[in-house]
């Protein structure tokens, strides 16, 4: 129990040795927790290869401070026109849908009613093969303005995974709010 029989190479006669601790299917990589009131929560890591995971899986929990108040994602420090989205806004009982191309960001949150409490997680994937568009996601995001469900991509080639930025789009005073946290684990193979 606990060990299994392991052949050292060809040549060698097998041996019992201690079994390999079992890995976790989520695997934290980075996480981060707001001291003040700020208008982003960044999380950088050594790069994490797309080959070696099945995704990443990003949540947020926090607060904005602010009615109007848009949260968006950046991968990869990516500030260009590469990213693509469609996003359905659930308030009320009422639906309304929206997308977007050409973005320089993803918008998986629009507090349109009011400031308060936001929950999110956005499951990405990272293509090894370096096809485009290369890095895809999906995301929900639920706060006191609604639901926001939605999907798109990141048009770049890139096989590893080693930034996320999640920032307020109405670049006025800090808008999300002290305590709020950011973390992505890995999923493991």
């Amino acid at each position: 129990a606990g060990e299994t029989l392991t052949a050292a190479a060809a040549s060698v006669a097998p041996s019992w040795v201690a079994s390999p601790a079992a890995s976790a299917a989520y695997e934290e990589i980075s996480s981060s927790t707001l001291g003040v009131n700020a208008n982003s929560i960044s999380l950088s890591f050594a790069a994490v290869n797309a080959s070696d995971v099945a995704g990443f899986a990003l949540f947020f929990n926090g607060s904005v401070n602010a009615t109007g108040t848009e949260l968006a994602v950046r991968l990869e420090g990516n500030s260009s026109a590469n990213y693509s989205m469609q996003r359905l806004d659930m308030t009320g009982g009422t639906g309304t849908f929206s997308s977007w191309t050409n973005e320089t960001h993803w918008k998986p949150y629009r507090a349109t009613v009011g400031s308060g409490r936001v929950f999110g997680q956005m499951y990405i994937q990272a293509d090894q093969s370096s096809q485009t568009p290369n890095i895809l996601m999906t995301s929900t995001f639920v706060g006191s303005s609604g639901q926001c469900v939605y999907s798109g991509n990141l048009n770049i080639t890139s096989t590893s995974l080693s930034e996320v930025e999640i920032y307020a789009l109405d670049g006025g005073s800090p808008t999300i709010q002290a305590g709020s946290t950011l973390s992505l684990f890995k999923i493991n193979i």
